[in-house]
């Protein structure tokens, strides 16, 4: 899938009732850091996805992120996970 110049990959699987999708973006500009990344995302997602905490740090294979737990908005019961890692700024 390809959106406003960025690619994302989905998997799903029925049987463990789970779904991830990987999105991939290349600026051309400096200073883009994980927290206004991140603050883009959850405006950008607002009509499908409910933020339900705060964004915490976290480590992914040794690059610091920033991850928050989310809600769907149509599915109520469905937990999301969203973390943001922004690299070779």
């Amino acid at each position: 899938m390809e959106k406003n110049g960025g690619r994302a990959f989905h998997s799903a699987s029925s049987e463990l009732l789970a779904e991830v999708i990987f999105g991939y973006e290349q600026y051309g500009s400096q200073g883009v850091n994980a927290l206004s990344y991140a603050d883009a995302i959850k405006h950008a997602i607002a009509s499908s996805i409910t933020i339900t905490s705060e964004w915490q740090p976290i480590t992914v294979q040794t690059m610091p992120g920033l991850g928050a737990t989310k809600s769907s908005v149509k599915f109520k019961d469905a937990a999301v996970e969203v973390i943001i890692v922004v690299s070779g700024n």
